[in-house]
């Protein structure tokens, strides 16, 4: 498997549904349909989600009011192994 330096991402706050970015494993071409992607730890899986494309959501309007930051882990199952992104 493969660990990226750590992905940043900013997202405006209080909007559901409001794209954060794009995750891609490496070597990746523009089709990723071979690929799975899931959030590894589990407590912010009800704050984000993830496509099969790689793209992360929020799944409800974050306030930074009550949380600054969110830490995910993304992983990227291919069939050349798996990739780690935080």
């Amino acid at each position: 498997g493969t660990t990226r330096a750590p992905l940043v991402f900013h997202v405006k706050e209080n909007k559901s549904g409001a794209f954060i970015g794009k995750v891609l494993p490496r070597n990746s071409t523009k089709s990723n349909r071979n690929v799975r992607f899931l959030i590894a730890n589990q407590r912010d899986v009800s704050d984000i989600a993830i496509t099969g494309d790689g793209d992360l959501y929020t799944v409800r309007g974050l306030d930074r009011e009550i949380r600054l930051n969110y830490s995910i882990t993304v992983i990227a199952e291919t069939s050349r192994g798996l990739g780690v992104f935080q």
